[in-house]
């Protein structure tokens, strides 16, 4: 098996570390202050719903480039 690059290697990895947290992202700000209100991001704050809203779409679009860095790295 030929060994892989090391610039490949660190692709794989910077996906997999934007997958992470665009999946933390996600889930924090719709689990935790959305579903079950826990916290909010500044009490008081008129604007925390679309700042939130914002936070989910950042995540999900680091989850898509996350998996867009690891598929090609494969290739």
């Amino acid at each position: 098996m030929p060994q892989r690059s090391t610039r490949t290697g660190r692709r794989r990895e910077l996906g997999a570390v934007l997958i992470a947290l665009g999946v933390l992202g996600v889930v924090d700000n719709v689990v935790v202050h959305w579903l079950l209100g826990w916290h909010r991001l500044k009490d008081g704050w008129e604007h925390n719903t679309p700042a939130e809203i914002g936070l989910v779409v950042l995540g999900a679009v680091a989850v898509v480039v996350g998996r867009r860095l690891r598929r090609t790295a494969t290739d």
